[in-house]
């Protein structure tokens, strides 16, 4: 972030601006899930506690949000098949 709003204030920030700085973050080496749960989260948190404590007007990440797709499922349920139970079990011993 320091980089992308280089020699500007946390003050200076617009929605905009941070929704664009949100959206370029998801890149093939970093998915939208990561991107929302990493840096959209510490930044809502952070700029939320600043605008609460009078530091900035407002709360620049407040609006910001990012659309994660659901992940596909590769199996019906989560419960192991029986070739994987019995290397489990056989492992264990």
């Amino acid at each position: 972030m320091s980089e992308h709003f280089k020699d500007r204030s946390a003050a200076s920030i617009t929605s905009a601006e941070a929704q664009r700085w949100i959206t370029d973050m998801i890149s093939p080496s970093r998915g939208a899930g990561t991107v929302y749960n990493t840096w959209l989260n510490a930044s809502h948190t952070v700029f939320g506690w600043a605008a609460k404590h009078k530091h900035v007007p407002r709360n620049s990440f407040g609006d910001v949000n990012i659309t994660v797709p659901k992940r596909t499922k590769l199996r019906e349920t989560q419960a192991f098949y029986p070739e994987e139970q019995r290397l489990i079990l056989t492992a264990a011993l």
